[in-house]
């Protein structure tokens, strides 16, 4: 249906996933246009709008995203995420690091809230805090390749190459086996940003 702000919704994912990113912001546009209180539909456009080059526009869908989820009573983690890796990939740590406790403290298993805390560690290089967020993402779900890689790349600088090692084997087996059996993220996680630099 032409009208269902799902469909568009999903339409938006799917260009964005394949690199197509002005039919990606049309698309989440509409959905947004059909149902104003779409809250994962503010997240993504905002990563599409960084893949885009419109850093200020993606800053204000991400806020949009948050301030809807603080309304709803079935309030999710993922709007605070998407803004803690925001911040992490603008190099701003302190409102990163906030935003992830703010996922956590709505769902403390996330391992995406911990992986951002993780990385906003490693950017201001409060390197051990880093090394135990990284290990909790890890400990909630290990098959995660980019948590090793974190991880290796932090124990490397704290001076224990053997752990690092490990970590950095780790996370060359599960890209291998993912590369493998071609698994995708489950929807409710955030878009992947492509074409977005990361802060790792």
């Amino acid at each position: 249906m032409p009208g269902s702000a799902e469909i568009h919704y999903f339409l938006a994912r799917a260009y964005y996933t394949r690199g197509v990113y002005p039919l990606a912001k049309t698309e989440f546009e509409t959905t947004i246009r059909i149902d104003p209180d779409y809250t994962k539909a503010y997240s993504n456009l905002g990563i599409t709008l960084e893949a885009l080059g419109d850093t200020e526009g993606a800053r204000l869908n991400y806020l949009t995203a948050v301030q809807l989820s603080e309304r709803r009573k079935d309030r999710s983690e993922w709007p605070y995420i998407y803004l803690s890796a925001f911040y992490n990939r603008q190099r701003k740590p302190s409102e990163a690091l906030s935003h992830a406790r703010e996922a956590l403290q709505l769902n403390p298993k996330s391992d995406s809230a911990y992986f951002e805390m993780a990385k906003a560690y490693r950017t201001q290089g409060v390197l051990q805090s880093a090394v135990n967020a990284v290990r909790n993402a890890i400990s909630i779900n290990p098959q995660m390749p980019d948590y090793y890689y974190v991880l290796g790349l932090t124990l490397r600088k704290l001076g224990d190459e053997k752990a690092s090692e490990e970590a950095l084997t780790k996370y060359a087996q599960l890209t291998r086996s993912s590369g493998e059996t071609g698994q995708q993220p489950p929807e409710r996680s955030p878009l992947e940003p492509l074409g977005v630099p990361d802060s790792r």
